[in-house]
């Protein structure tokens, strides 16, 4: 009895059950009392007897338990493991209802010291716990890790696709295109540039041709929403590798797993569905494992990959080809082999770039190099531009690189590793670093430094290299403490930034009814029309022979002999011989309206003014209207839409 006293009422024992007593009832309220819990008003909802009761109820029961099981089990390893899961369960319940970054910051601090806690002080338990866990084991749990991961971000786009919150730009391009290429195996819109044009003349990206036989077996958009998960979860095969190469154990081999699913980048980078990026993350770390291994052809072959995402990924090659000749790789003697193979790749990359640039600019839209027209002091809207100011005056670089919204999104990059990637024992591992700077915190253009979009797949690859291999660097007791530590912070950050997306799989957000009322509207459209849709149903009618997205600038005082004009006398564009979209819809056989956004109410009202036919109409949905002058058949009539003049009416007299 006396020891079950000593050890169950220990200081120690006390100040955790405290803990985790307080996080029990901070948890409860918030569940019981919503979620508004950072609102000054929110203290005055919570029934304070209540709180009580819990914090009371929770400390006794507590105690009795650890009375209970004192001289069966440790007390103290179990109240360190209900102390873990607690915290991490109320610092990722915050985050993520919050959304707010400084929430994720706060708690850095205490992860870091609830880490230092948990964590045996010996080696001991360390080895005993390395040694449990077998290598089979470890490759499992790799696989559980990467099906989670293609679940959630797989799941969570779809239905984001699903319930029409997918634009035309970019989703609903890819829809098309990837139509096309089953069709034609040509990469063709007509939604990209509202004239037909392959893809490839605005992005060069011949990899997503490796997505198209999955595709043919399962023809449908959702599909490239999935892929785009398989393609990122993948990335856990070279790391497992990497992690072997590096010789870390199989607990921290577990840990760096972990952290890839959970890293924040990785699966808020899917948020604005599909793109070709999605595979930078394993190339890149393929290619990172070869050159590790000292292997020239794999080097080659997954160079030339990475190379074939898009035309700037040959950026991503030429910063590990400069690493690969300068690094300390020559732990198998072949230093100066290295050194040339890296030279090798070198040239490769830079010679890819150049010529894809070059038909970029003859026979395409162009590189996007207005997404860097901060440094073009020279009035050169071009590359050269860029690399003047990047030797004539590094220090406007840094100056532009670092604002509040970098800063915070340099934070979210590296925060989660505990800022691993940026402790580098070799220096010139920090030439790895290059693409972090050129690609995002360098430009200009908003979405490269957003964790939210596809611009942060590549540097997120080359982080989780650099995590790998300076882990293995480290001393054994600070190795375990950060490993453990960004784990936790991935957790909170993926909480923050990742887990909100769950959203798009809410009952509020899947109306099953609401989507089958718009499917049925959007099937009736004959394929062989040609459409202008509003921008969230574009990636719905991507088998549509001629399909544009329709802007809202619309010009209702053009008579109505302008209605079906021949296209072939719209006004274009000299250079592109694109249609002004705002003529679209002067040639469309069907206007496709989204009545979810008030703004298209009144749109649909200037259509039927000018004499356009609706043929559905669904309030607060979808309304399809029929160009007088088509050929195409009606798809149907509708009895009334009284409703429509009532409401703009009542708008009109609010602005008054």
């Amino acid at each position: 009895m006396k020891s079950r006293i000593k050890t169950s009422f220990s200081q120690e024992s006390i100040v955790v059950r405290a803990l985790n007593t307080y996080c029990i009832t901070v948890i409860s309220v918030i569940f019981i009392y919503g979620n508004n819990f950072l609102e000054k008003s929110f203290i005055t909802e919570v029934n304070l007897l209540v709180a009580g009761g819990i914090l009371a109820g929770s400390f006794l029961l507590l105690s009795a338990l650890d009375f209970l099981l004192a001289d069966k089990i440790n007390i103290k390893t179990l109240g360190k493991i209900l102390l873990t899961v607690l915290t991490l369960f109320f610092f990722a319940m915050i985050a993520s209802l919050t959304g707010k970054f400084y929430i994720y910051l706060a708690s850095l601090p205490f992860l870091a010291a609830l880490t230092r806690y948990i964590l045996p002080r010996g080696n001991a338990g360390v080895k005993l716990l390395s040694f449990l866990i077998k290598k089979n084991q470890v490759i499992v749990i790799y696989a559980i890790l990467g099906i989670a991961f293609f679940l959630f971000v797989g799941l969570y786009t779809a239905a984001k696709y699903w319930t029409f919150k997918s634009p035309c730009f970019d989703f609903g391009i890819w829809a098309q295109m990837f139509h096309n290429m089953k069709t034609t195996g040509l990469p063709v819109t007509t939604c990209e540039r509202y004239r037909e044009l392959s893809h490839f003349a605005v992005h060069f990206s011949p990899i997503y041709y490796l997505m198209l036989p999955v595709y043919f077996i399962f023809p449908d958009p959702a599909t490239l929403q999935f892929l785009q998960a398989a393609v990122i979860a993948s990335g856990l095969i070279p790391m497992y590798l990497l992690a072997r190469h590096f010789k870390l154990s199989n607990t921290l081999t577990i840990i760096a797993g972990a952290c890839f699913v959970t890293l924040p980048a990785l699966s808020a980078g899917c948020s604005y569905d599909l793109h070709e990026n999605c595979f930078l993350v394993p190339l890149i770390l393929w290619l990172l494992y070869f050159v590790e291994k000292n292997k020239f052809i794999p080097m080659i072959v997954f160079s030339l990959l990475t190379c074939l995402v898009k035309e700037d990924a040959a950026v991503y090659v030429a910063f590990i080809a400069i690493y690969a000749m300068f690094a300390s790789l020559n732990k198998n003697g072949s230093h100066k082999l290295i050194k040339l193979k890296g030279f090798a790749l070198l040239v490769l990359s830079l010679a890819y770039f150049f010529i894809t640039i070059k038909l970029l600019a003859k026979y395409g839209e162009g590189a996007m190099f207005y997404r860097y027209e901060n440094y073009a002091v020279d009035g050169s809207n071009s590359i050269v531009g860029l690399i003047k100011t990047v030797f004539a005056n590094p220090a406007y670089i840094f100056s532009e690189s670092l604002n509040a919204d970098k800063l915070r999104f340099a934070l979210t990059m590296l925060a989660p590793l505990a800022f691993v990637p940026l402790l580098n024992l070799d220096i010139f591992a920090y030439i790895l670093i290059g693409p972090f700077l050129l690609i995002n915190l360098m430009s200009n253009y908003q979405y490269q430094y957003s964790i939210s979009f596809q611009y942060v797949f590549g540097v997120s690859a080359i982080l989780i290299y650099l995590f790998i291999k300076n882990l293995s660097d480290f001393k054994s007791n600070f190795k375990r403490f950060i490993a453990v530590f960004s784990l936790f912070s991935c957790i909170v950050a993926f909480s923050f930034a990742s887990l909100p997306y769950l959203n798009y799989l809410s009952p509020s957000s899947i109306n099953k009814e609401n989507i089958s009322i718009v499917n049925a509207a959007l099937d009736k459209i004959p394929r062989d029309s040609i459409v202008c849709s509003t921008t969230m149903f574009v990636a719905h009618l991507y088998d549509v022979d001629e399909l544009y997205e329709l802007k809202t600038d619309f010009d209702a005082n053009i008579p109505d002999s302008m209605i079906g004009f021949d296209p072939s006398i719209l006004p274009r564009n000299i250079k592109t011989g694109a249609i002004p979209s705002n003529k679209l819809y002067r040639i469309a056989d069907y206007i496709v309206l989204d009545l979810r956004y008030e703004s298209y109410n009144k749109d649909l009202l200037n259509f039927i003014e000018i004499d356009y036919e609706l043929n559905t109409y669904e309030p607060g949905l979808v309304a399809v209207l029929r160009n007088p002058n088509s050929t195409k058949p009606q798809l149907g009539t509708v009895d009334s839409f009284d409703d429509l003049f009532k409401s703009s009416s009542a708008s009109d007299d609010e602005n008054l």
